[in-house]
């Protein structure tokens, strides 16, 4: 049986009440060198990982003279690659290096009742938004579910590998009708960043259910 609303209604409360207070801009710039290798490392590994998947079927495709074409070209081959994935993966480093830059310059997050605003520094307009009325926390594939159980043992892998680095370049934007200019949140430039998306993803779900609840109740025409 599922919740009531006063449950839901309850437990939101709970989640807003650990979400109050500020939000701090991760500001150590040894913890961003940690996110960005851990992130332009595994651009080269996934990159060669797939290398190492392709290769074989390049081979077996292979008819028997050109086999061994694929065999001898295969060392310079594997070095351009690596060479080629290095290259992105140093690009993703120099870029996490340069957001984490720009949002050292930003003031932290506050929620202060249901209100959540980011003014993030002089010259800009303040981002609010509504925690009684925050419905979605999209995610940069377009998806509103934000660490929700994963299916693929892959895909498990791969979050449990990139860690808080994950959010780096993916910003996460926060969804309320009626609403405009709502936050915009990399998750990985705030010291506590996945903590603060996974709350808020959690309210935005209850606040879900509960529209839900309001539009069954409502009288029919």
């Amino acid at each position: 049986m599922g919740e009531s609303s006063e449950e839901l209604m309850a437990k939101r409360d709970e989640l807003i009440e650990q979400l109050q207070g500020e939000w701090a801009i991760d500001k150590d710039i040894k913890s961003t060198n940690r996110k960005a290798i851990r992130l332009g490392g595994l651009i080269i590994v996934a990159g060669m990982a797939l290398i190492i998947v392709i290769f074989p079927g390049m081979y077996f495709v292979a008819s028997g003279e050109e086999r061994a074409n694929v065999l001898d070209g295969a060392g310079e081959f594997g070095l351009i690659m690596f060479a080629l994935m290095a290259f992105f993966g140093g690009l993703v480093f120099v870029g996490t290096h340069a957001q984490a830059w720009w949002h050292r310059k930003l003031n932290p997050i506050v929620v202060d009742g249901h209100r959540l605003v980011w003014n993030k520094k002089k010259g800009f307009v303040p981002e609010r938004v509504s925690l009684l009325g925050l419905e979605q926390v999209v995610t940069p594939g377009g998806d509103d579910v934000v660490f929700a159980p994963l299916e693929s043992g892959f895909k498990m892998l791969l979050e449990k590998m990139m860690g808080s680095s994950g959010g780096a370049f993916g910003t996460c934007i926060l969804g309320s009708p009626g609403e405009h200019n709502t936050p915009k949140i990399s998750s990985a430039m705030f010291i506590e960043g996945e903590r603060l998306i996974r709350l808020l993803f959690e309210v935005a779900a209850i606040n879900t259910k509960l529209n839900e609840f309001e539009e069954a109740d409502e009288p029919k025409a």
